[in-house]
């Protein structure tokens, strides 16, 4: 019974269901039972970044995935010559970083915030978990990520022929 009052009372808060709305509408957990999404949510770290604040670096450790609530990111990659050139953006509803919660590599770009922004990390253990607890849902986001990257990929090396 102390469950279903402490779910009824997440389920009726206002920035509780501005949150989940929010997520619900991303491609990436459109496989996600409310259930789901709502576990998921008590893993999300959630972070505000001024104008020009940058949010990681290259190189930095890769540990989550950046979900773009409100705001903009550019992405921004650094050449070997130290200049600095765009790579890509993140607007609201968007995402970047996925490779951190596939590989232990170090950030290929940096981010940096271009306006007030509000993000939502997911981090690798939070995926890992879900893997192991709710199979389905860690399944379902892995494959949207795969998916993802080999789009990104491929729109990469068709720019370049």
């Amino acid at each position: 019974m102390k469950k279903f009052k402490f779910l009824k009372k997440i389920f009726t808060n206002i920035k509780f269901q501005e949150k989940k709305n929010f997520l619900v509408q991303l491609p990436i957990f459109k496989e996600l039972s409310l259930k789901d999404i709502a576990r998921l949510m008590r893993g999300l770290k959630e972070k505000t970044f001024l104008k020009d604040e940058i949010l990681f670096k290259q190189g930095d450790a890769a540990r989550a995935l950046f979900i773009v609530s409100k705001g903009k990111v550019d992405l921004k990659k650094t050449n070997p010559d130290n200049t600095s050139e765009i790579i890509g953006h993140a607007n609201a509803g968007e995402f970047f970083g996925e490779m951190a919660l596939l590989e232990d590599m170090p950030r290929t770009v940096t981010a940096v915030a271009t306006e007030k922004t509000h993000v939502f990390m997911l981090f690798k253990s939070t995926l890992d978990n879900m893997v192991f607890d709710r199979s389905k849902a860690g399944v379902s986001i892995i494959h949207y990520l795969a998916k993802t990257l080999s789009a990104r990929v491929r729109t990469l090396t068709e720019d370049k022929k």
